[in-house]
């Protein structure tokens, strides 16, 4: 199993005159094998993203008349990704599993990630640690 390290760096920015208030200003970086991986949020969707991304899948956005999503290829292989108000259908190969973007319990949150990316992607299980 292949480990993947969370880091979370918080920024305090100063609003720059007496009226302003600081700024809080959170990032969370994903290292796997020495490589970090600049993540949008700690979320099911950035995380499966950079993974994916990381291991040579291509991402491509699809907007259709009625319908838009995101597509990850890799080969002959495919993924479909719907993302609706927070909740996210990824499907392949007749298999579809549907989540919501933000859980906030970080276990649970690795868990429902390692399942999109074995499952769906065919990748091996990344051991996530903070």
């Amino acid at each position: 199993m292949e480990k993947g390290q969370i880091v979370k760096i918080v920024d305090l920015t100063d609003g720059g005159c007496n009226a302003c208030s600081t700024l809080k200003s959170v990032s969370h970086t994903l290292v796997i094998n020495e490589q970090e991986l600049l993540l949008d949020d700690l979320r099911v969707a950035s995380l499966v993203m950079a993974v994916a991304l990381h291991k040579g899948w291509q991402q491509e956005f699809v907007m259709g008349m009625t319908d838009e999503y995101t597509l990850y290829q890799k080969g002959e292989l495919k993924v479909k990704l719907i993302e609706e108000y927070g909740h996210l259908t990824y499907s392949a190969n007749g298999i579809t599993i549907e989540t919501q973007d933000v859980i906030a319990d970080e276990p649970m949150l690795y868990k429902q990630v390692n399942q999109i990316l074995t499952e769906l992607f065919q990748l091996t299980a990344i051991e996530f640690s903070s």
